[in-house]
This record gives C-alpha cells, sequence and structure tokens, in this order.
C-alpha cells in the first residue's frame, strides 16, 4: 500500500534493550526502507547512546522522553525519580544520532510552587539550547483510578473534561499563562541557538512534510483557521434575505 512511516504505540518500547536493539538490525538486515518512531514515549533511563545509534541506522527518526518536571522535589511528590542530568544526556545523544526528540512536562501537580516551575522552565530552556525539536508542556489532571483522582475533585468531573487543558481548575488560568511563558521561551532558544531548525519549521508547513508533532499541529490549526475564514467570507458574500411582509 506504499507506507513506509510507522509510529510504535508501546508504554516503554525500550525497557526491553535487547529487544530493541534485535528489532533495529532486523530492520538493517532485511533492508526494509522504513521510517518509524517512538511517537507516544518512552522511559528516558532506558535509553542509552549505542542503542540510539542502532535505531537510528534502522530508521529511527522521533524519540519522546518524559522528564516531567525540572524540580527532583515534584518528583518526590509524584513517586517519579528521575534523573534529569540523564534528561540532558539522552537529549545530546539523539542529537548526534540524527533523530528527532520530544521532552514532555507535567505542570500543576499538587503541591508544586512557582520555584518548581521556574526550574521546570529552566530544564526546558535548556534542552532547546542543546537541540531538543520540541517541548510539550500539559497541565496535569487526574485519571479514573489514579491516586490524584478523588483529591483534585476528579470524582465530581465527567470523563469528557478530564482532558490537558482542565479549565475547571481553579489554579487554571494561572497555569496556562506559565505554559505560554515556557513555550515561547523555548522557541526563543531555539530561534538563537538553532535557527535553520527553527526556520525548518515553515519549510515543513509549506513542503507539508513533517518530522515532529508541534508542525503538524501548528499546520492543522491553520488550515483550521482557514476553512472558518473561508466559511466566513462565503457567508457574508451570500445576499441577505428580505424580512417583512413585502419579502417574496
Amino acid at each position: 500500500f506504499g507506507v513506509r512511516e510507522f509510529h510504535i504505540e508501546d508504554v516503554n518500547p525500550t525497557l526491553d534493550r535487547g529487544r530493541m536493539v534485535r528489532l533495529s538490525r532486523l530492520l538493517v538486515d532485511r533492508k526494509l526502507d522504513v521510517v518509524w518512531k517512538l511517537a507516544q514515549g518512552t522511559k528516558l533511563e532506558s535509553l542509552d547512546e549505542d542503542m540510539l545509534r542502532e535505531m537510528a541506522r534502522a530508521g529511527c527518526r522521533y524519540v519522546s522522553f518524559s522528564p516531567e518536571s525540572g524540580s527532583p522535589r515534584v518528583h518526590g511528590l509524584m513517586g517519579k525519580p528521575v534523573d534529569l542530568t540523564r534528561a540532558v544526556r539522552v537529549a545530546r545523544w539523539l542529537k548526534r544520532a540524527g533523530v528527532y526528540s520530544q521532552a514532555c512536562f507535567v505542570i500543576g501537580y499538587p503541591g508544586e510552587t512557582r520555584a518548581d516551575r521556574r526550574l521546570t522552565a529552566a530544564l526546558v530552556r535548556r534542552l532547546a539550547r542543546i537541540g531538543v525539536d520540541e517541548a510539550a508542556v500539559f497541565i496535569i489532571t487526574p485519571l479514573p483510578g489514579s491516586r490524584l483522582f478523588r483529591p483534585m475533585g476528579g470524582a465530581e468531573r465527567a470523563f469528557s473534561e478530564l482532558t490537558f487543558t482542565p479549565t475547571w481548575r481553579a489554579d487554571y488560568a494561572r497555569l496556562a499563562a506559565c505554559r505560554k511563558r515556557i513555550y515561547a521561551q523555548y522557541f526563543i532558544f531555539k530561534l538563537l541557538f538553532h535557527p535553520w531548525r527553527a526556520l525548518g519549521y515553515a519549510v515543513s508547513l509549506v513542503s507539508g512534510r513533517f518530522e515532529t508533532k508541534v508542525e503538524m499541529t501548528i499546520y492543522r490549526k491553520l488550515k483550521v483557521l482557514g476553512l472558518v475564514l473561508a466559511g466566513r467570507r462565503r457567508r457574508s458574500g451570500r445576499p441577505r434575505r428580505a424580512h417583512g411582509p413585502d419579502a417574496g
């Protein structure tokens, strides 16, 4: 059918290092000319430079990983140990291997402070300077069954409200403003330290060939905006119907 790009959906695709290396070598041995991406994400502690080189040689072009926060204190609140120095090393390894990368973060975890969010913003800037191709910042929301569900008021919420845009949160406006600042800082650092890659977003929008999620998101939003504006123009160009007793 001509499909040459595959996105692997797996909770932790690189956790079994041997399996990932075998898969990569099989793709090379069988000369399968395909591109594949770990777009859903993988545990950064499971990544090492040798494995990433094998993956890149086999056609891997994108890896998403999650430092979650720039604050060790927040990692403690989450009960999720994260080695932030390794996150920096992974970013460098991916850059050297020629693999596009995404780093994912969450803000708004219960107990998080402004100082914690400043540490997250600082890590995003550092990764942008290294060359991470996109950063994703989510406002945390509880999932049914998680230990955050009831303390955050999730039990009273419709499931459709449990998204990464939890407008029902009392602190949503503050967190949304923080997220915008982090994104602005990321793009500024990207433009300063990797201008050609930043300008590559514009090329991707024109060509329709995307390597990252942010390019697809921008393209989709512009396309929707274009459709909305076109619809308004069509409606404004129609003759208005007459009203009143003399109307035909």
